[in-house]
């Protein structure tokens, strides 16, 4: 047996209905009120809900603090399906509203792909009354936190509209803005780092502090997962660490952020724009890790060395192949440059190391056994940098 949705319908401002003619005669019932709308189908007759065959169906939007978004069963699952690149959320809600209205014209509740019946009038009056929905929707919404909540496309826009408008201390807001690595962190992280940076951040702790919680949130949680044997290494890790939390954009996902740094970077590396900010943090998440290679690798300068060059270099290593090729990429690099023992400098050429490490791979794997490095491997990555054997110091 089909339960009543706990929606009352409700408003304080315009109510607006329009008659659906079909099989099942039914109505849209909208109710515009001071913070947003309320959206329900009911029956013509006894207005209970339509198309008994399937969930109630009913939408409540409120947009102003405390921001309220709640659907019936049927119409939470299509919205939790939505696709943020397709639009936003309340765009989508408008037109999946539409399209239900138009399936319960059909009469083909069970079976929304069929052809619908086209009915101008009713179709038109459909068309006012979402359009007056969508222009006070539209008047009603905090235009700040939701230009904010779209930058985030790896999180669900609801959620964090939600957390920007109720949060009367604006701290959320200012993080989004100034920080969005930390607020990535608080929205997306495991929650025993998320509660307590949300509670360090409603506090008013200035950004420094912040950031130092942060890390010391995250090493707990990563020692657990991935330990570390040397404490030098694990300070260098939270060093980088802070640098990273500090310099996401909006557009880094929580995933490029909870596993420890795979090498060191110069944080003047990092690009500042959004799109460069994100494929430089996937291009360096894409580094072998150290712990594949040795539990020393990490204190080598040959690793170091490399993985500078590769944070330095990014536009050309993340143009040189597709993002699910980087990995493959610097991991077959990072085989040539620790076979020959070459320590990149920041001045080499990039092209000139992807060359050839590539050539010294494909020799490599023609050959039945191990090849030796050719002179220009041995050398480096180029003529123009080759390296000539020091001199011993004179004894004093």
């Amino acid at each position: 047996m089909k339960t009543q949705i706990e929606l009352p319908l409700a408003w304080d401002t315009e109510r607006l209905v329009v008659e659906l003619p079909g099989r099942a005669p039914a109505r849209l019932v909208i109710g515009l009120t001071a913070g947003g709308a309320d959206l329900h189908f009911v029956t013509r007759a006894s207005g209970a809900p339509a198309l008994p065959d399937a969930d109630p169906i009913a939408l409540r939007l409120q947009l102003t603090a405390p921001v309220a978004i709640d659907a019936s069963p049927r119409l939470r699952w299509l919205l939790l399906r939505h696709d943020p690149e397709r639009g936003s959320w309340l765009e989508f809600a408008l037109r999946l509203i539409r399209r239900i209205a138009r399936v319960a014209m059909a009469g083909r509740a069970n079976d929304p792909g069929k052809s619908l019946t086209r009915n101008d009038e009713t179709h038109a009056a459909l068309d006012r009354a979402l359009a007056r929905t969508a222009d006070h929707l539209w008047a009603r919404i905090d235009r700040r936190c939701w230009q904010l909540a779209q930058r985030f496309e790896h999180l669900d826009p609801l959620a964090l509209y939600r957390a920007l408008v109720d949060d009367r201390s604006g701290r959320l807001a200012q993080l989004a803005e100034c920080t969005p690595g930390l607020l990535t962190l608080v929205l997306a992280a495991p929650p025993a780092i998320a509660e307590p940076m949300r509670a360090a951040v409603l506090a008013g702790q200035p950004t420094a502090a912040l950031l130092d919680r942060a890390v010391q949130l995250w090493a707990q949680h990563a020692a657990e997962s991935q330990p570390v044997r040397s404490l030098q290494r694990w300070r260098q890790l939270c060093a980088l660490q802070r640098q990273r939390l500090a310099s996401a954009g909006p557009a880094v996902r929580w995933e490029l952020l909870q596993s420890p740094p795979a090498g060191d970077f110069d944080a003047a590396d990092i690009p500042l724009e959004t799109p460069d900010n994100a494929r430089w943090f996937a291009l360096v998440d894409a580094l072998p890790r150290a712990a594949d290679a040795s539990a020393a690798t990490a204190r080598t300068a040959t690793w170091r060395g490399f993985t500078r060059f590769v944070a330095r270099h990014h536009d050309f290593f993340a143009s040189a192949a597709l993002p699910e090729q980087w990995r493959p990429l610097l991991a077959r690099l990072w085989d040539f440059v620790r076979a020959t023992r070459y320590v990149l400098q920041l001045r080499d050429r990039p092209a000139d190391l992807l060359a050839t490490g590539l050539a010294w791979h494909s020799q490599l794997g023609a050959a039945k056994q191990p090849v030796q490095p050719s002179r220009v491997a041995q050398n480096g990555p180029g003529d123009r940098h080759q390296r000539r054997p020091r001199r011993p110091r004179a004894a004093a």
